[in-house]
């Protein structure tokens, strides 16, 4: 007697359903623009870039400008912002770290841990605290738009990385992807007028473009600026 051979299982309606939407909205979406059209699938394939997507898409709805991949001078190096939001609420500095599994430090330690599950066992990972980078993301971004601009860095984790340690519980900058709509949502509008939103985007878009040359360009153009204030008593 012939062996029926299995059929491939089909994937559920629902479930198929919500991947087309899911696929759509992404293939709709300025992340998508941003990163040359790739396919949602192989966007997944990158963690990190995947999770910069999750970001953005728990935020799609605000009425924002955004810039990604901001690589902004500090010292004499660059340092680069995964995403930032300018809206009514203010600028909102977004480090994506898509991480699993649990997570310990303390806000002040250099160093962090992962711990993850597997099959062999507990897996440890040490990588740099994220509260720290961001930190030198927002006080390179103030060098450049000024102290008296309201910007908040936030940390933003995978949906199922657990924060163990009390001291990183309490922190409000670092945060699930899940529940980054609500805590943006809890700044009130009015921090930035529309005039300034279009103005901090037309300063800081030179610097989303990728390219070193323009970016340095741009940059002497800015200190050549201030030093002309500076000589003529404007501060």
């Amino acid at each position: 007697m012939e062996k029926k051979s299995k059929k491939a299982k089909r994937p559920a309606p629902e479930k198929k359903s919500r991947h087309l939407l899911a696929d759509l909205r992404y293939k709709r979406s300025l992340f998508c623009k941003e990163n040359g059209n790739l396919p949602l699938e192989k966007l997944k394939k990158d963690g990190g870039a995947y999770g910069e997507y999750l970001t953005f898409d728990a935020l799609r709805r605000e009425k924002a400008k955004w810039l990604f991949r901001l690589r902004l001078p500090h010292g004499e190096e660059f340092t680069e912002i995964d995403a930032l939001l300018i809206g009514p609420r203010g600028m909102f500095v977004l480090e994506s770290k898509n991480l699993s599994g649990r997570i310990y430090g303390r806000p002040s330690q250099p160093d962090w841990v992962q711990t993850v599950l597997t099959g062999r066992g507990v897996k440890k990972k040490r990588f740099f605290n994220p509260l720290m980078q961001n930190a030198a993301h927002l006080r390179a971004l103030r060098e450049i738009c000024g102290n008296d601009v309201p910007a908040f860095p936030m940390v933003v984790l995978g949906s199922d990385c657990e924060i163990w340690t009390p001291e990183l519980q309490k922190c409000r900058e670092l945060l699930n992807v899940q529940d980054l709509r609500k805590t943006v949502r809890s700044f009130k509008k009015g921090a930035l007028s529309q005039e300034r939103i279009d103005e901090l985007y037309a300063l800081l878009l030179p610097y989303a473009s990728g390219d070193e040359t323009s970016m340095r360009a741009h940059i002497a153009k800015i200190a050549k600026k201030n030093v002309g204030r500076s000589r003529a008593g404007k501060f």
